[in-house]
């Protein structure tokens, strides 16, 4: 499946959500979101442009997702594969990862607001004391929801999580 979506780092995420109740999304699921990075020791997946994640949601089946072979684009907007399987037990996936050679490379956690509507998914995101908005849609969709929520995808930013967690320790 392709994941396209536009990021953008706010200062006030009360008032997106006020703007997304106005548009007929509903909030679906709040919580923390707890995310966990696996690679090889020599680190494979990094070097292919691959993430391999077990992510575990409050009250949500935890998931593991690969994604990778992102495309290039200009207009900031992050496309790229994902591959996503919901797990009866992530102590048993992390056990399977491990036994596998692959070793745990980064964990965070995020406090998350999964807002959706019939064509769209909303996350409003805190990640250590910032605000961030993802916005996943189809191409045409997510132009016109960026515009409703009055963001420009000029000022999108192409950093995915891990990488500004990263970012963030250096």
């Amino acid at each position: 499946m392709k994941e396209i979506e536009a990021k953008f780092k706010v200062g006030n995420l009360s008032l997106i959500a006020e703007k997304l109740k106005g548009l007929n999304f509903k909030l679906a699921w709040q919580g923390l979101d707890e995310n966990w990075y696996f690679d090889s020791v020599d680190g494979k997946l990094e070097a292919r442009g691959q993430v391999l994640r077990l992510r575990r949601w409050d009250t949500h089946k935890a998931t593991l997702t690969l994604k990778g072979n992102r495309t290039k684009r200009a207009d900031n907007i992050k496309e790229l594969d994902e591959l996503e399987i919901g797990l009866d037990s992530l102590e048993k996936a992390r056990q399977i990862l491990l036994a596998l050679g692959l070793v745990e490379v980064m964990s965070y956690n995020k406090q998350r607001q999964h807002w959706k509507n019939d064509w769209a998914v909303v996350e409003l995101d805190t990640l250590n004391g910032q605000h961030y908005v993802e916005i996943e849609a189809s191409q045409a969709k997510l132009d016109q929801l960026v515009q409703k929520l009055g963001f420009s995808l000029e000022n999108a930013i192409k950093e995915s999580y891990l990488d500004i967690i990263k970012a963030s320790k250096k």
